[in-house]
C-alpha cells in the first residue's frame, strides 16, 4: 500500500525513482531532490538561489584550494565532507595547525575529496520537519533540539545525535513562522521552479544566530533521535496523513501541546 523510506542512502541512490517506474506508492524525494542531503554543495547552491540565510562558505577539491580558501575564513571554521557521512562528517577546527593537519591527511587519503569550509555560527540549534506532498501540500511538525557532541560539557566529537527533546520552549512561534516563510517555502519553490519538486520529509537543521535563523543543513528523512520525540506528539493517523499529502490534500493535523518529550 505504501513505502515510507527511513534512511538517507537509498533515497540518495534513487529508490523513489525506481518504485515510481514500477507504479508503486512511495513517500520520499527522487534522486535529484535527495541531493539536498546527499551533497552539501548542492544544498548550498539551492540556498543561494532561494536567497536563504546560511553560513558563508567555500567549496574546495584539493589541498591547494583548501589552503587558499582558509585565508578568507576566521577561526574557528567548520569542515564538512560533501557527501553522506552518517552524521559524522562535520569537524569544528579551532586553529591553523589543526586545519593544516586535517586537510593534509584528508587529501593524502583521497586527492579528489570535495570539502565545504564554512563560517562557524553561534546560537541555539533546532530542527523543523516539513512533510511535503503533491503540489507542495505541507505539514510542519513541532520543532526539536538534539545534542550532537559526545561527553560532558560538549567536549567530544560530533555524532549523529546523543539525545533530543521537543517542543523547544526557547524558540518562539514567531521564529518558527519566519523559518517556514523565509526558509522552507523559498527552498521548496526553487526546487519546483527547477522542475524537480521536493516530496517527502524535509528536515531543516537551523541555528538561531544574532542576525536571525540560518540553515545549517538539510536532511531528506526523519532524523534520529529527533523523530523519536516528534512523532509521538501526533494526534491522529500517521498513515492517512501521508496518503493525503501524496494525493495533494492538506491533512487536518493536531499535535499535543501539554508536555515535553525527552530522549536521553
Amino acid at each position: 500500500d505504501l513505502t515510507f523510506v527511513g534512511s538517507e542512502e537509498p533515497l540518495v541512490l534513487g529508490i523513489v525513482d525506481e518504485f515510481k517506474k514500477a507504479g508503486l506508492k512511495i513517500f520520499g524525494p527522487n534522486k535529484t531532490a535527495a541531493q539536498l542531503e546527499g551533497s552539501k554543495s548542492f544544498a548550498k547552491s539551492i540556498l543561494k538561489e532561494a536567497n536563504v540565510p546560511t553560513a558563508a562558505f567555500s567549496i574546495v577539491r584539493s589541498l591547494s584550494e583548501a589552503r587558499r580558501a582558509l585565508v578568507k575564513h576566521d577561526f574557528p571554521v567548520v569542515f564538512k565532507l560533501d557527501g553522506l557521512a552518517a552524521g559524522k562528517g562535520v569537524s569544528v577546527i579551532s586553529s591553523c595547525k589543526q586545519a593544516e593537519d586535517y586537510i593534509v591527511n584528508l587529501y593524502k587519503n583521497n586527492s579528489n575529496t570535495k570539502l565545504l569550509i564554512e563560517e562557524f555560527m553561534q546560537g541555539p540549534e533546532f530542527s523543523l520537519f516539513s512533510l511535503v506532498g503533491k503540489n507542495n501540500t505541507v505539514v510542519h511538525t513541532p520543532i526539536a533540539q538534539d545534542h550532537k557532541r559526545r561527553f560532558d560539557g560538549d567536549k567530544g566529537p560530533n555524532t549523529g545525535g546523543m539525545g533530543a527533546y521537543s517542543p523547544v520552549a526557547q524558540i518562539s512561534f514567531a521564529i518558527i513562522e519566519k523559518v517556514i516563510k523565509s526558509i522552507v517555502e523559498p527552498v521548496l519553490k526553487v526546487m519546483q521552479d527547477k522542475g524537480n519538486p521536493f516530496t517527502g520529509v524535509l528536515y531543516t537543521g537551523l541555528m538561531l544566530t544574532k542576525s536571525g535563523p540560518k540553515v545549517i543543513e538539510f536532511n531528506v528523512r526523519f532524523g534520529d533521535p529527533e523523530a523519536q520525540v516528534v512523532l509521538p506528539q501526533l494526534k491522529g493517523d500517521f498513515y492517512q496523513m501521508i496518503i493525503n499529502l501524496m494525493d495533494g490534500r492538506k491533512p487536518l493535523i493536531e499535535w499535543q501541546k501539554k508536555k515535553f518529550i525527552w530522549l536521553l
